[in-house]
């Protein structure tokens, strides 16, 4: 090919390469057999500390939720802070035309939401897991955040962290780091014969109990604290 021809194809090559890409990371879907699509609300990333998570955007989780609504298909996002479950209820809480379900029912501060079409009937239990921990020497654990993402987990993929009755810990979390949790998890936390389970459907996690702080602390702050 001449040269010349080259170069006058070149910016039109570059645009479908462009346009391809920016498919690939619109969104995410996940679709099985004889069930409404799932999306996964697209979001562009930020950084806390070493930490990558999802940045918040209301306008673009409220266009999700609407258009599966209107095509009787699924919207979830990921685990939200209190402040952005707060801005979700009050954008979307009160519309009549999209369902917003709070996920899992139990959450007191951290939550997904799952959004389709009113008369859509869906099993939310296949968009989280309960976790019960037992055995921890909960005076020695280091701050929550570091303990989850030090063996791989994404804070997105982690709701409420409780502590009842000083002695067992519940957690919500992504079905998808369940395993690893309960894997990895036992060899990360203090104590002896720290076991980790996934609670069933007829399990009931306890109301109440003293939410932990997913803040990622830098290491000599860690030590300092312990003192």
């Amino acid at each position: 090919m001449k040269v010349s021809k080259l170069i006058a194809i070149l910016p039109h090559l570059l645009l479908i390469r462009c346009e391809a890409a920016f498919q690939h990371h619109h969104i995410t879907t996940n679709k099985t057999a004889g069930t409404p699509r799932s999306i996964i609300l697209p979001f562009s990333g930020r950084r806390q500390g070493n930490i990558n998570l999802a940045a918040f955007n209301i306008d673009e989780i409220e266009s999700n939720a609407i258009s599966a609504a209107e095509i009787w298909d699924i919207s979830v996002t990921k685990f939200l802070s209190p402040g952005d479950a707060t801005t979700v209820e009050s954008r979307l809480g009160n519309r009549a035309d999209v369902s917003l379900t709070r996920i899992p029912s139990t959450a007191i501060e951290r939550c997904k939401f799952l959004f389709t079409n009113p008369e859509l009937e869906v099993d939310v239990t296949e968009y989280y897991a309960s976790l019960r921990v037992d055995n921890i020497a909960l005076g020695s654990v280091d701050p929550w955040g570091n303990v989850l993402t030090s063996i791989g987990v994404d804070l997105d993929d982690v709701g409420d962290v409780r502590v009842v009755d000083d002695a067992v810990v519940y957690l919500a979390v992504d079905p998808d780091v369940a395993k690893i949790c309960c894997r990895l998890l036992p060899k990360e936390l203090p104590g002896a014969g720290v076991t980790v389970s996934v609670l069933g459907e007829d399990d009931v996690v306890p109301d109440g109990g003293s939410i932990q702080s997913l803040d990622v602390q830098r290491l000599d702050k860690r030590e300092q604290k312990r003192k």
